[in-house]
């Protein structure tokens, strides 16, 4: 068996493969930061023994996120009285969820004002690999014809690091009359 020691043992949990070989897991929860290093000893029961190894020092780290859109041309008709929606496909790493997504401040000025309070709903899959997300646009006709807006969707995974550079997917909405 193996066990974890140390400062930050209780922010993790090990798991020994069948391999022979142990895998950190994060512990769900827990807030972790890509900047600060961790500490732990490995505790290893060997024929009923306790052996402990030296302190191990490591940092976590965090994949970007990769993702598809579609419809891939997003449309927005002027006259348009029905939200606007596009299903976003979490497609890696393996195993990573969606948690939160939010309007990235770079979004079109123009095009949150057309929302005119209307809200961006979100519905994140049981499986936490897609969402669906809506967007309340009120006043399309305020929209110029033929013009595109771009729209910054900041995504987070499930048990991101506090401090790790946001996942942005950028969305294009072509204006047509």
């Amino acid at each position: 068996g193996v066990s974890l020691e140390g400062a930050d043992a209780d922010r993790f949990d090990a798991v020994l493969n069948e391999d022979g070989t142990v895998s950190l897991k994060l512990v769900s929860g827990e807030k972790y930061s890509v900047k600060q290093t961790y500490k732990v000893q490995f505790s290893f029961t060997i024929c009923g023994r306790e052996v402990l190894s030296s302190v191990v020092s490591f940092k976590v780290t965090q994949s970007a996120l990769k993702f598809t859109v579609s419809p891939a041309n997003c449309c927005l008709y002027q006259s348009q009285t029905m939200p606007l929606t596009v299903r976003l496909n979490l497609t890696g790493p393996e195993g990573a969820r969606l948690e939160n997504i939010t309007l990235g401040d770079k979004s079109s000025q123009a095009f949150l004002d057309a929302m005119a309070g209307g809200d961006m709903d979100v519905t994140v899959s049981e499986d936490g690999r897609s969402a669906i997300i809506t967007f309340d646009v009120r006043n399309a006709a305020s929209l110029a014809f033929g013009k595109r807006y771009v729209l910054y969707l900041d995504v987070t995974a499930e048990g991101s690091a506090a401090d790790a550079k946001t996942n942005q997917v950028k969305l294009t909405v072509q204006v047509e009359k």
